[in-house]
């Protein structure tokens, strides 16, 4: 997340959520590098095709200039965020094999706050009561997210986890246009449709098949019945 606001600062918005959102395709290389999860033609199929509607969704909604502030170094940064956002949810579909989502959360929060200590505190601005509700709100919302999003990861892959995470830059669009009234350029709209496409798509591929039913026992025969007794 680091890596995130600091590319924020110098990239354009849509272009650094464009980059933050590419973490499920490295997710899932490193599944299947570390933990042995299948990657197939199928998921990667669905992972394009989720990534090309952000990419719609992003492009839809960001100022026609935005390309001309691009200069190469801060986009690196936004990919380091990237791949480090998609280590992360592979370490945590590991450790849901053998520890509780609470416990993971709590963690990642600790690691968080010792990395971010030093410059919060060298650069600190105090927030005013509005903002502090702000972040307060903010705070609840992401905590039940991230631990709805760690306990999921005890059953699901990965790749499929990454997948429907990608449903949060579509519905930051529908809240904006519900909350806010921003208005949505028709592209954005065909990306949404495009992103909530692959993740169904993932999502029907990730149903385990049904098993066939078992064969009905035989009937004993002659030869398996007890005979008399004697």
């Amino acid at each position: 997340m680091l890596c995130y606001f600091a590319s924020l600062g110098h990239l354009p918005v849509g272009i650094s959520t464009l980059l933050q959102y590419s973490a499920p395709a490295f997710a899932a290389l490193a599944a299947a590098l570390f933990l042995g999860e299948g990657l197939t033609l199928r998921t990667v199929t669905a992972l394009a095709i989720t990534l090309l509607g952000i990419s719609l969704v992003v492009h839809g909604q960001s100022p026609a200039s935005a390309a001309a502030t691009l200069s190469g170094r801060w986009e690196l940064v936004g990919i380091l965020g990237a791949i480090l956002s998609g280590a992360a949810v592979t370490s945590i579909r590991r450790l849901r094999d053998t520890e509780g989502s609470v416990t993971i959360f709590a963690a990642f929060n600790a690691g968080g706050a010792l990395v971010t200590a030093a410059p919060a505190w060298r650069s600190w601005i105090a927030p005013t009561p509005h903002t502090w509700l702000l972040i307060c709100g903010v705070a609840a919302v992401s905590i039940i997210s991230q631990l709805g999003m760690t306990w999921s990861l005890r059953w699901l892959t990965a790749a499929a986890g990454g997948l429907l995470m990608q449903l949060t830059p579509v519905g930051a669009l529908a809240i904006g246009a519900l909350a806010f009234g921003e208005t949505i350029h028709p592209l954005a709209w065909l990306g949404a449709a495009v992103t909530i496409a692959g993740i169904s798509l993932g999502a029907l591929l990730a149903r385990p098949s049904r098993e066939a039913p078992a064969a009905p026992a035989a009937a004993p025969t002659l030869a398996d019945r007890p005979g008399p007794l004697h």
